[in-house]
């Protein structure tokens, strides 16, 4: 979106039922959590966005939150009474 016009520059597709997206400013990737066991992974170019393909997740994985210094990111999920968290690692 131009931050002057509002205008919409593009768009792409993410997993659906995404409620939580974070950035991560060094590699220029944007992630979306999806409770549907999808993470979609994006990269911000020149251009736009585009898409880098969907991580399977948990079901249920609704918050995330990116290491700015490692570029991990980190999924949150339950499964029955417990839950975890769990470090994925960016290559």
């Amino acid at each position: 979106m131009d931050s002057v016009s509002g205008k919409s520059l593009g768009s792409v597709d993410i997993a659906e039922g995404v409620d939580q997206i974070a950035f991560d400013p060094g590699n220029q990737r944007i992630y979306c959590a999806s409770g549907q066991g999808k993470l979609t992974v994006l990269e911000e170019t020149e251009e736009a966005a585009k898409s880098l393909g969907d991580v399977a997740t948990p079901a249920g994985t609704h918050t995330l939150a990116v290491d700015p210094k490692t570029h991990s990111v980190w999924i949150a999920f339950a499964k029955g009474e417990e839950s975890f968290v769990t470090e994925l690692k960016v290559q």
